[in-house]
């Protein structure tokens, strides 16, 4: 059996240039080719690896998007364990897994204050990145857009 990333890999030698994923931004869908996809997620594996040691773990509390698929496989090209959240998960179940995963990393699609105080309280929390890149005024140093993550590291010409 293959697992995803190898599965992905071989569209990405298949098929570089066709749409893997698609995002919806003012009312138009635009593709990501599965070339660009999987050096976006070796980028952010390389912010991940710097940030976050193989075995942490790491929560994308989100809606479907992109930047979720990207995090999921970056997740994995580094060694971390990725833990997806519904974004309706009830508070008491929420509390439960926040603190019995303790991340190292939390990936949110949007940040409202409530899910700031809620994080706030994860001990050994070292970055809060949202998807949506609204960083509220009030943010701690943790928190970063998703598209810093991104310019900290150079994209990569080629696979590894």
């Amino acid at each position: 059996m293959n697992s995803v990333l190898q599965i992905i890999y071989n569209q990405i030698q298949k098929r570089p240039k066709s749409p893997a994923l698609f995002s919806y931004v003012s009312n138009t869908y635009h593709p990501m080719s599965y070339l660009d996809m999987g050096l976006t997620a070796q980028q952010l594996s390389q912010w991940m690896a710097m940030h976050c040691d193989s075995g942490n773990r790491i929560i994308i509390w989100s809606t479907n998007n992109w930047q979720w698929t990207i995090t999921d496989l970056a997740a994995q090209l580094c060694g971390a364990i990725s833990i997806p959240l519904y974004p309706t998960t009830g508070n008491d179940q929420l509390d439960y897994i926040l603190s019995d995963a303790s991340p190292s990393i939390v990936f949110v699609d949007t940040l409202t204050n409530a899910r700031l105080s809620t994080l706030s309280k994860i001990s050994g929390l070292k970055k809060i990145i949202v998807f949506d890149d609204k960083r509220p005024d009030n943010a701690p140093d943790l928190v970063l857009r998703f598209s810093d993550t991104l310019s900290e590291t150079t994209k990569p010409n080629t696979l590894n």
